[in-house]
């Protein structure tokens, strides 16, 4: 009688396949969240950049700055599709609001929100994002391993 030589994986082969795809997607998976909140940060230093041209504009109309939405030239949409106004706007994944500091200077200050029904990143929690005028410098406070992010 002959026996047939049975073609297949042992489960031995089988188990270290699976230990390998396991190890791999213990790095690959934070490294993609990584990626996917770095991403959203460009979307905060892009309203930095509209919010900073329209207070440069509005600067040299009236002499200052202001700190409402609505007094400024370009008009930003929250994330309702109404447009903003006051000092607090949320725009995406972030509630912006500007502050005056003194005659000479303001701040916007984009925190990190979840969006409807959503909830944060465990990974980063709420953080702010802070671009400070004069000096036109970009800070990160609060939420947790947001070194990584900058």
């Amino acid at each position: 009688m002959k026996i047939k030589n049975k073609a297949g994986f042992t489960l031995v082969e089988l188990l270290v396949v699976v230990l390998i795809i396991g190890v791999l997607a213990s790095v690959a998976i934070p490294q993609y969240f990584k990626v996917v909140e770095r991403s959203r940060i460009s979307a905060p230093n892009s309203i930095f950049g509209g919010i900073g041209s329209a207070q440069e504009s509005y600067q040299a109309r009236m002499g200052g700055y202001t700190a409402d939405f609505a007094t400024l030239d370009q008009t930003f949409t929250a994330s309702d599709g109404t447009p903003c106004a006051g000092a607090t706007c949320i725009m995406g994944d972030f509630t912006f609001t500007i502050a005056l500091v003194g005659q000479t200077g303001y701040t916007i200050a984009a925190l990190r929100t979840a969006r409807a029904g959503g909830v944060l990143p465990q990974r980063y929690g709420g953080y702010t994002i802070t671009y400070t005028v004069p000096g036109n410098t970009i800070s990160f406070s609060g939420g947790s391993n947001t070194a990584e992010l900058q």
